[in-house]
């Protein structure tokens, strides 16, 4: 059994695509089908073939798409659901029968997007008792993140030598070279079995290498021969009739690989194309790779692909970009959303630039859902990028602050968090200016949490109150007065203030779980464990904690369950429970360090080391303090950071 897939140039932002691929071809889903027939196929597909895998088929589903199917997900943690929908792509390429062997094909790695590459990097770890062959190609320069794996088997391709060309070229004629072809031919392309290849076809298209039966005729001179691949293509492109040339340059704009339907769309009528691209597979430019539900075509080498874009001017081929999207769109009506990423290609490619960013924003709005943070980051920021080029119309200023506000959502290190603050300072303005409550509610309440991340807790609060206070007068939406008020709380008991704090939090477990925003719930009532453990108020304070600890465990994630558990911890530190408080926060950084949440590791620390020196064991708590300090640093933040010196400080006394 073999499955085959490849990475191309237009998708390395895309998350999943050469594994879509691939899941396509096993579940027989065509790119004409419905998100209700993807769904049925998935559905059915599991049943007969994996009965005992009908876990993966909502983690499937949610790859392609299909509605609903994130809310079957909604109880886990973004982390949790990455984790998840790798395992079932490798459940579901394992399970076929784990005694016979397959062979698992990659092309073009070096166009890899980052989810696809780092599912490979977890999957090869799975291999060593399964007789599966993963073959992988890549271009020079690309570096193999499993390379260091004892499996793991590297062959360089090597130029050809003197008798693998006269092989090759004897095999393209048909007919033994003559002698003077091959020592020319060698001489122009150094072994390079493209260019052997587009050499050899350039000098049949101009009639300089005629095959005669069993004979061949050799004209016996290079003149006018290009000495560059690229040069060679074009030289083979410029030979085209017009017709056969217009349509070749149309497929170049589409990508890689074609489909006769879009190309028909943006084109010519199906008879004069079918003419078209008959004779291009003829010549050998193009290979038809598929015939049913719809002919798919695929250009020979990547590099033939690029060469023919690079002979059409910038008119044409913003022109072409803008035709290829409105087809796309009109082809995938009711399911844009798969389509995004390429839409955002095509269309920042074109003159309609607005609706890139659109599409750009609703890529990475897809990518978040998949759990691909650095792709939906990528999406963002070119979202971004592209929008500050728009100039001053109301939709160019309503696109740029919702790019800004995207980006701000996926900040993670410091500089990204200040830079994003910067930005968001500027559209801040422009929301005001243009009166528009909404977007300026969104805004404040980001720079407020940006504020909190990076320790500013006054300015958290400044912010959200401000966020609130527009959400209410001009908006009244509960999913825009949720966030502050929640920020609020968590800003106010950074700063002991727990007359705020409380009613505050209260408020917000209660309007979370109005929301069925169950991940905020849990953790919201375990940071109502810490505001109301500060103030004394203990039997309330375990009642917050085993709710949150309780709601965490029913939903299946790791990440609150550990804030849940950290906080029921300091509900007994701040009561004087040394030892529990101590289990609390070993099983807390436990289930922290496993789902790699390293900011509840530092936090956990922090505690974890007040309370044993606090239990009379200060050396102990001096080592996690130390570490707790270390990574603060290396997370750029100063979260807590008081906290942590002023227990430091008490461990050495």
């Amino acid at each position: 059994m073999w499955l085959e897939t490849h990475c191309i140039s237009t998708g390395q932002s895309t998350p999943y695509m050469p594994l879509l691929q691939m899941l396509r071809r096993k579940f027989g889903i065509s790119d004409e089908d419905s998100l209700g027939a993807i769904r049925d196929k998935l559905d059915r597909g599991v049943r007969q073939g994996y009965p005992k895998l009908t876990a993966v088929g909502p983690f499937l589903q949610s790859m392609f798409g299909v509605p609903d199917a994130d809310d079957a997900l909604s109880h886990l943690d973004p982390r949790e659901k990455r984790q998840r929908t790798f395992e079932a792509i490798r459940d579901v390429l394992l399970a076929d029968d784990e005694h016979r062997p397959q062979l698992i094909i990659v092309e073009d790695l070096h166009w890899i997007d980052k989810t696809s590459e780092d599912w490979l990097a977890f999957f090869v770890r799975s291999l060593h008792s399964f007789p599966i062959l993963l073959l992988t190609t890549h271009r020079p320069g690309y570096s193999v993140r499993w390379a260091d794996s004892p499996q793991y088997t590297q062959i360089a391709l090597d130029v050809l030598g003197h008798r693998d060309t006269e092989t090759l070229i004897s095999a393209l004629v048909r007919n033994q070279p003559p002698a003077g072809l091959l020592e020319m031919v060698r001489a122009k392309t150094e072994g390079n079995p493209l260019f052997i290849e587009e050499i050899t076809g350039l000098l049949i298209d101009r009639k300089m290498l005629v095959p005669l039966g069993d004979d061949l005729r050799w004209t016996g001179t290079a003149v006018g021969v290009p000495s560059t691949i690229q040069d060679l293509i074009g030289a083979r492109i410029d030979h085209l009739d017009e017709p056969a040339k217009r349509t070749i340059q149309a497929a170049s704009v589409i990508g890689p690989k074609f489909t006769r339907r879009l190309l028909s769309a943006i084109g010519d009528t199906d008879d004069v194309l079918e003419q078209h691209l008959g004779a291009l597979k003829q010549i050998g430019l193009i290979h038809e790779t598929r015939f049913v539900p719809d002919s798919e075509y695929t250009f020979k080498h990547g590099v033939i692909q690029e060469t023919v874009y690079s002979t059409l001017l910038t008119g044409r081929r913003q022109a072409l970009h803008g035709a290829i999207a409105y087809a796309i769109e009109a082809i995938y009506a009711g399911r844009v959303e798969e389509q995004a990423s390429t839409l955002a290609y095509h269309y920042s490619r074109s003159e309609q630039r607005p609706k890139a960013v659109e599409y750009a924003l609703l890529a990475g709005d897809h990518a978040l859902r998949l759990n691909a943070h650095a792709e939906a980051k990528a999406y963002y920021g070119e979202a971004l990028t592209t929008a500050n080029t728009l100039g001053s119309s109301a939709l160019a200023q309503s696109l740029l602050i919702d790019a800004t506000v995207k980006v701000a959502s996926v900040s993670v290190n410091q500089d990204e968090v200040e830079r994003a603050q910067s930005n968001l300072e500027a559209v801040r303005r422009l929301a005001q200016e243009r009166n528009d409550p909404q977007r300026l509610s969104l805004v404040l309440y980001w720079l407020g949490r940006l504020a909190y991340v990076l320790g500013d807790s006054r300015r958290a609060i400044t912010c959200a109150e401000e966020s609130l206070a527009v959400a209410r007068v001009f908006v009244v939406c509960a999913a825009l007065i949720a966030p502050p008020v929640n920020l609020m709380a968590r800003a106010y008991s950074q700063l002991s203030d727990l007359a705020k704090a409380a009613p505050l939090v209260v408020r917000s477990v209660e309007q979370m779980e109005r929301l069925g925003n169950k991940t905020d719930e849990a953790t919201t009532a375990g940071i109502a464990a810490w505001i109301f453990g500060q103030a004394g108020e203990f039997d309330v304070a375990f009642e917050y904690a085993d709710r949150g600890r309780r709601i965490a465990r029913e939903i299946g994630n790791p990440f609150a369950e550990a804030a849940a558990v950290s906080l029921h911890g300091v509900a007994c530190l701040f009561r004087g429970d040394w030892h529990p408080a101590i289990t609390d926060f070993q099983q807390a950084r436990e289930i922290a360090e496993r789902a790699g949440d390293l900011f509840r590791v530092y936090l956990t620390k922090v505690w974890e080391g007040w309370a044993h020196a606090s239990a009379g064991d200060p050396g102990r708590g001096r080592r996690l303090l130390d570490e707790a300090l270390a990574l603060s640093v290396q997370l750029g933040t100063k979260f807590n950071l008081a906290y942590l010196k002023a227990n430091l400080a008490s461990s050495l006394l």
